[in-house]
């Protein structure tokens, strides 16, 4: 190593090159500076590595096959011996090939406070996959329609900020049997098609609609109970979000 004297500053040279040297002065020592006009123009520094390409790049090691299905009570579907994640996972083992589908559903969340939990649960797990259903509690707890799409919008960008490169469909929110909250939830579901979901390019897995294609979807509920599918609506939901992401080209499924 050679050393040489600039202005009294050491510069470290090595082999001849200068090489990047941090500098701490002393308390009370004068540090002169000098500035001087660019003389001409420099040629842009080279390359050195070849940008790799798009398809080539690492984005997050996730777990091939690991879906994530995020959601409430109806994800969770505690009630069932059949949840919709388990239906989801047997679909996927039959027509896609071996696949793991977790069961993060928690009863009573709201979308409105459901950040920590979606992230912790991407975090934990680095699923390729995450569906997302939520919102009906919300539209119980008086949200606004709007509110409540907005919210759904957010936990798509935080699961995608929690694991980049991570493949997530959202559900709408299936319909309900309490006529003046169902309207609630379908003009929830209109602005997350038009507005919040669709500028997030998001698959959106139309389980209100699903619903609604069967007809007397009222039938396929639990006796009593306004929010909650039965055994045969919670697979309506698990075969609405497989078709969803067959159709999108996630899957190597068959129609």
């Amino acid at each position: 190593t050679e050393t040489a004297q600039s202005q009294g500053l050491p510069v470290q040279l090595t082999g001849g090159e200068p090489s990047i040297l941090w500098v701490t002065p002393e308390s009370g020592q004068k540090v002169p500076v000098r500035q001087e006009p660019l003389q001409e123009m420099r040629e842009p520094m080279p390359e050195i590595l070849p940008s790799a390409p798009e398809s080539d790049v690492l984005l997050w090691p996730h777990v091939p096959n690991r879906h994530l299905a995020h959601g409430d009570s109806i994800t969770y579907g505690g009630y069932s011996d059949v949840p919709y994640p388990m239906a989801l996972e047997q679909l996927l083992d039959t027509n896609s090939g071996p696949s793991e589908v977790i069961n993060w559903g928690l009863p009573g969340e709201r979308a409105m406070l459901a950040v920590a939990r979606l992230r912790e649960g991407v975090q934990t797990y680095t699923p390729e996959f995450v569906q997302i259903m939520e919102g009906t509690n919300d539209i119980t707890a008086d949200y606004d329609p709007d509110q409540t799409a907005f919210a759904v919008q957010l936990l798509v960008g935080d699961a995608r900020a929690t694991v980049p490169g991570v493949k997530v469909v959202v559900g709408t929110i299936t319909p309900r049997k309490d006529e003046k909250k169902n309207e609630e939830v379908t003009a929830t579901n209109e602005m997350m098609k038009n507005k919040y979901i669709k500028r997030t390019g998001a698959p959106i897995a139309d389980t209100w609609q699903a619903f609604y294609d069967y007809g007397n979807w009222e039938e396929f509920y639990r006796v009593g109970d306004p929010l909650h599918p039965d055994s045969r609506g919670l697979a309506i939901i698990a075969n609405t979000f497989y078709q969803t992401m067959v159709d999108a080209g996630m899957l190597g499924g068959q129609q």
